[in-house]
C-alpha cells in the first residue's frame, strides 16, 4: 500500500513539475498538528509574516511554514507566473516540507488567488483554507502597480549603498508606507557587484500583470468543498458583498468575516484579531487538536 501511495505521489509530483520555492518553518508549536502555510501578497515575501507566524504558531500551537512566491523574496525566478504555475509550486513546496498532515493555507492578497488556485487544482492535500482581502475575480490591470514596477525599472542602483539612496528616486509612489513596502526588498547587488538589486523579479511580474488582475477562467465551473474563510478589511475595497456569491461558488462552505479598523493589510493592521480568527478557524478545522 505503502509503495504504490509513494508511487501515486511521486507522479503527481512529476505532472506538476513547480518550482521549489524558499521556505521558513517556524516550529514554535506540536509538530503534529495540523501545519499552516503562508503565503505573502504581490511584492511582499516571507520575511513580512515572521514575527505574525511566530506569533500564531505559539498561539494555534502547530508549525507554521511561510513561502516566498516564484519571482518573490529568495524563491526562483521565472518568466512564466501565471496562477496554475504558481499552484505548482505550492503543491511541489509542500511535498517537500513533509507536512505531518494537510495544511491549512493562508493567502493575503495575490496570495490568497494562489492559494484559490493551489486549492481547487489540488482538492484532498489541505485541511482549510483562509483567504485574506482578495476576491476571485478581475480587478482591472493594476495600472497602480505598473506605475510603481515602471518607477523601480527606471531606478539606477548600482551607486546605491541603503534604501535611503534610492528614497528620492521614489518620490512619485505618493503612499509612504506602500514606498516603505517597496524599498524593504533592497538587497545586495551579490558578490562582485556594485550597489542594490530588487530581490522580486520586476520584468517577470510586469509581463504577468494583466493576467494576476484576474482569475483562471478554467476554474469557474469547479468548487471544492473544503472549510474556508474570508478575512475582509473594514476599510478596504478588495472584497464586497458582490463577491461572496463567486466565493460561495468555489467554496460552498466559506465563511466571511470583516474586521474592524484594518485596511487591506489586515494581518498588519490588526494582528491581534487576525490570529485570533485564524485560531478559531482552525479549531472549526481541527477540534481534536488543541489550538492554544
Amino acid at each position: 500500500f505503502f509503495f504504490v501511495l509513494a508511487m501515486a505521489m511521486r507522479a503527481h509530483r512529476l505532472m506538476a513539475a513547480g518550482l521549489r520555492l524558499n521556505s521558513r518553518t517556524v516550529t514554535e508549536g506540536d509538530p503534529y498538528h495540523t501545519p499552516v502555510v503562508i503565503l505573502h501578497g504581490l511584492f511582499g515575501s516571507l520575511s513580512n509574516w515572521g514575527s505574525l507566524a511566530t506569533t500564531m504558531s505559539r498561539r494555534c500551537n502547530r508549525e507554521v511554514h511561510t513561502l516566498d512566491l516564484r519571482n518573490h523574496g529568495l524563491s526562483p525566478h521565472s518568466p512564466e507566473m501565471g496562477f496554475q504555475a504558481m499552484a505548482e509550486d505550492v503543491h511541489e513546496t509542500v511535498q517537500a516540507l513533509q507536512c505531518s498532515r494537510p495544511p491549512i493555507v493562508i493567502g493575503h492578497s495575490l496570495g490568497g488567488k494562489v492559494a484559490m488556485e493551489y486549492c481547487l487544482r489540488y482538492p484532498g492535500w489541505q485541511s482549510g483554507l483562509v483567504v485574506v482581502d482578495i476576491a476571485p475575480r478581475n480587478y482591472g490591470g493594476y495600472q497602480d502597480v505598473a506605475r510603481y514596477i515602471a518607477i523601480m525599472q527606471g531606478i539606477d542602483l548600482t551607486a546605491a549603498t541603503s534604501s535611503k539612496d534610492v528614497l528620492p528616486a521614489m518620490a512619485e509612489v505618493e503612499d509612504a508606507s506602500i514606498k516603505t513596502f517597496l524599498l524593504s526588498n533592497l538587497i545586495p547587488a551579490g558578490p562582485g557587484k556594485a550597489g542594490l538589486r530588487w530581490k522580486f523579479n520586476l520584468d517577470g511580474i510586469a509581463a504577468s500583470l494583466d493576467s494576476l488582475s484576474t482569475f483562471s477562467r478554467d476554474l469557474e465551473d469547479t468548487s471544492e468543498d473544503l472549510p474556508a474563510l474570508v478575512v475582509a478589511g473594514e476599510q478596504s475595497n478588495y472584497v464586497v458583498p458582490a463577491d461572496h456569491t463567486r466565493f460561495r461558488q468555489l467554496f460552498p462552505a466559506v465563511q466571511f468575516i470583516t474586521v474592524p479598523a484594518a485596511g487591506h493589510w489586515v494581518h498588519f493592521d490588526q494582528p491581534k484579531a487576525f490570529v485570533d480568527h485564524c485560531a478559531d478557524f482552525i479549531h472549526e478545522c481541527v477540534p481534536e487538536e488543541d489550538c492554544g
